[in-house]
């Protein structure tokens, strides 16, 4: 990227106004992890050739990766109003408006792509994958499975089939999961086809093979994208810094955005149980589940990375940029739910902007959301530390000082939901959550699994299993992989976990 960066550089200074370097810089810049600068010289490409169809598309995804799904939008339909035939337009249009939840929409678009390009494996995983998402399993599959009769072996695709498929179905994809991991050399793949080889050793009880491919595949994992262990502990200090105990919190009088619908967060440790209480409240039918919106991380950027204080000012324009940022509701919703689990770290910042806010916090057994977490790939950038049992350590134990932190803070304003009762007992914690975010209790909030809406988290296929507490406890099973986990756990932050 070094090497890259200093050729543009120079090109660049001798033909300023060629698009082509610009978009090359912009590849550059993503490349180097400086999204601000990726975004800006994409767009100066644009602006130079602003009907050149690649240069869109580029700044499109470059704002869906920073979480601005609606400038996202308008370049991808640009894109495809300039090329209605480019099958990779209405791809990439099918996932900015999947993240602003037109879920219709995205199918639509997802399916003339498939229409232009049938024969393209990244436009059949993506059709897979809203297929899965909306509940369409079998379909999915079927698309899957077209997929794989295009491209034998294809990691993507025998990863995702793995996942939707029975143990019986499984059976006779395990041998050519496990020959496309010998001729692999591709640590991405391992990670892939190491998971999928998991869930298919795991649905036949086999947990030693199990095992030892989910520690293969995260170990490649952890190759790629080790965990920086020192910068998480500083962004904790440093978001905990803007809020000290016992100082007054900047009184927001104005330009809060209030008076739209109330921003109901639900959020925890991943793998905590928010996907079934997102789905749970935004049964309700005056509530609107959002998803996983990336609007308060990328508004509060500035302030999480050390670049900008947090006062009224601030506070008054992240409540306006972030409900700017949401996406079309339908009419009469009152509330909607943003379930964006990290925002844990972000409540000192949500709280003071958006006073009519409520907080939803699951809280769960770390040692369960551990082993959750180890079985499952997370492959967004952020999510680095689920590769190595250390790093999860860790981020469990700033979750707990942020959570301690916020509590003393807003102890009327966050609802504590224990994952162990909220299994056991949905009616009666769906009625709390209801009075705890100004909702009058109906029977659907009781069955989450009927919720019609897509899901699109790791949580997508369990949600619609129906409520259970078989994962309750599970850890025991497998205290013996998880030991650097629990070895790394602070005990004078986690005193209430027994030993057994």
């Amino acid at each position: 990227v070094e090497a890259a960066q200093a050729l543009l550089d120079k090109l660049l200074a001798q033909r300023p106004r060629d698009p082509e370097l610009w978009y090359q810089q912009a590849l550059c810049h993503m490349r180097g992890g400086t999204a601000d600068a990726s975004e800006a010289a994409a767009g100066k490409a644009v602006s130079l050739a602003p009907r050149d169809v690649k240069f869109r598309l580029l700044r499109g995804v470059i704002r869906m990766e920073r979480g601005d799904f609606q400038g996202a939008l308008e370049d991808l339909r640009e894109a495809e109003t300039l090329a209605p035939r480019n099958a990779e337009a209405a791809m990439r249009l099918s996932h900015a408006l999947a993240a602003l939840r037109r879920d219709a929409e995205a199918m639509e678009a997802i399916e003339r792509a498939v229409a232009l390009d049938p024969d393209d494996f990244e436009i059949l995983l993506r059709h897979a994958t809203l297929l899965n998402e909306a509940g369409r399993v079998t379909e999915a599959k079927a698309a899957l499975g077209r997929l794989l009769t295009l491209v034998p072996h294809h990691p993507d695709g025998l990863y995702e089939l793995a996942r939707l498929q029975s143990a019986e179905e499984n059976r006779t994809v395990l041998p050519e999961v496990e020959a496309a991991l010998r001729k692999t050399r591709s640590d991405r793949d391992r990670v892939l086809l190491g998971f999928a080889a998991a869930r298919i050793h795991g649905q036949s009880g086999d947990r030693k093979a199990e095992a030892r491919h989910i520690a293969a595949a995260n170990a490649a994992d952890a190759r790629q994208r080790p965990h920086d262990f020192a910068a998480a502990e500083a962004q904790c200090d440093r978001i905990l810094s803007h809020f000290p105990e016992g100082t007054p919190l900047p009184e927001v009088t104005g330009g809060t955005g209030s008076g739209g619908p109330v921003p109901i967060f639900v959020l925890g440790m991943m793998r905590s149980g928010t996907t079934l209480t997102e789905q749970m409240i935004s049964a309700h039918p005056a509530v609107f589940g959002a998803g996983e919106l990336a609007a308060a991380a990328r508004l509060t950027m500035p302030q999480v990375k050390g670049e900008a204080g947090f006062g009224a000012e601030e506070a008054a324009a992240l409540a306006r940029d972030y409900r700017a940022a949401l996406p079309e509701m339908p009419e009469g919703t009152r509330a909607f739910v943003d379930k964006m689990p990290a925002n844990h770290r972000l409540i000192g910042y949500l709280a003071t902007a958006l006073p009519e806010a409520r907080f939803v916090h699951l809280v769960r057994d770390p040692r369960d959301v551990a082993l959750s977490i180890w079985r499952t790939h997370f492959p967004a950038a952020a999510m680095s530390f689920t590769a190595d049992l250390e790093a999860i350590a860790q981020m469990a134990n700033l979750y707990r000082r942020y959570m301690a932190h916020w509590r003393a803070l807003f102890p009327q304003r966050i609802l504590d939901v224990p994952y162990e009762e909220l299994v056991q007992d949905i009616e009666g914690w769906s009625r709390r959550i209801a009075d705890h975010c100004g909702l009058d209790w109906v029977p659907e909030m009781a069955a989450p699994e009927k919720n019609p809406a897509a899901v699109r988290t790791a949580s997508v296929n369990q949600v619609r299993q129906g409520v259970h507490s078989r994962s309750v406890g599970a850890w025991r099973q497998h205290r013996e992989a998880l030991a650097p986990f629990i070895a790394a756990l602070d005990p004078a932050l986690w005193p209430e976990l027994d030993a057994g």
